[in-house]
């Protein structure tokens, strides 16, 4: 690349040089900017995903307590998620399949998953909270509920 500069300073008119710098001497300086890219995204990407697994339960600690600010309820994410993030991506890893059968019927078997998505992840909250929740017509041990 620097010698393509040094033959557009000096006027060289040769454009065989200079082609033959365009093809060959500019393509490893495009692959390493091109995998330097890829390599920054992925970077950026990875760890939203893991942010995003991180705040996953801000919004049912606010809809549990209304008084709840939101810094308090990212914060109580945050350490109710320590260590149990990749639980949460086993968790909708497995719905997958459920997914592409219910793409194969034109998106009316969302009906049923979508339904049953958000009951298991809801499910994941009351586990990482210790709550006890009753099934209908069983006493409620916990009156907090």
């Amino acid at each position: 690349m620097q010698s393509l500069f040094t033959m557009i300073k000096q006027n060289a008119t040769n454009l065989q040089s200079a082609h033959y710098y365009l093809r060959n001497a500019c393509k490893v300086p495009a692959i390493v900017a091109r995998s330097s890219a890829l390599n920054g995204s992925l970077l950026f990407i990875v760890p939203g995903i893991i942010a995003a697994y991180r705040y996953r339960l801000a919004p049912y600690l606010m809809a549990e307590n209304p008084n709840l600010g939101i810094r308090e309820a990212v914060n109580m994410s945050k350490e109710l998620m320590a260590g149990h993030k990749w639980r949460l991506f086993c968790l909708e890893l497995s719905f997958i399949g459920w997914g592409i059968l219910s793409a194969l019927t034109c998106g009316i078997g969302d009906l049923w998953l979508n339904p049953y998505i958000y009951a298991a992840n809801a499910a994941f909250y009351v586990d990482r909270t210790g709550r006890n929740i009753p099934m209908a017509g069983e006493p409620n041990p916990d009156p907090a509920v």
